[in-house]
């Protein structure tokens, strides 16, 4: 944490950081909070080192040869996978030409077939975190329809139940 308040006290108006450095200290923020699962404070920081011109493909595949004062990004498969979406949208938000980053792996010396196993499972993982409603009628005519068919639904079973229990708990009453 000491090292965080570092970069922090280096992006301070006061401190006269310079461009590179303040992409820098950006980055190395949002590695910290990022290793900590924090990934609404890693989002804040990386949009502003993006928005510096910080290359984040590069930065987290080979951050030395970026820069030596890069530290190595170092976090879950979910908090990395929504820190590349984070990546690309942002891009996409800034009208720059995004070329996707190679994929994450969690250590950099892996094998080619674990390579290829760890992309099959973000590429697995991705369709599974998509936020995006696809197939759902969010009209207010698909609501209300929604709704009736699960009133209808839920309101048949009850009756069925009720009907179940009356014959299990009265058992003679029926029979006349």
């Amino acid at each position: 944490m000491g090292a965080l308040r570092l970069w922090e006290n280096a992006l301070k108006p006061e401190a006269d950081a310079d461009i590179d450095q303040r992409k820098i200290a950006l980055f190395n923020a949002t590695c910290v909070h990022a290793s900590f699962g924090d990934v609404e404070l890693a989002q804040i920081t990386l949009r502003e080192a993006i928005q510096l011109g910080l290359d984040y493909g590069k930065a987290v595949q080979t951050p030395d040869e970026v820069d030596s004062a890069l530290v190595p990004l170092i976090a879950s498969q979910q908090v990395l996978i929504r820190l590349r979406k984070f990546n690309e949208a942002t891009l996409k938000a800034i009208g720059a030409a995004s070329v996707p980053p190679p994929p994450f792996s969690a250590s950099k010396t892996t094998t080619t077939s674990s390579k290829r196993g760890s992309s099959i499972l973000q590429d697995d993982l991705s369709r599974v975190l998509e936020t995006d409603m696809q197939g759902i009628d969010t009209s207010i005519f698909g609501i209300v329809r929604r709704v009736l068919v699960l009133l209808l639904a839920l309101s048949g079973l009850g009756v069925a139940l009720y009907l179940i229990g009356l014959q299990y708990l009265f058992p003679d009453v029926s029979g006349m």
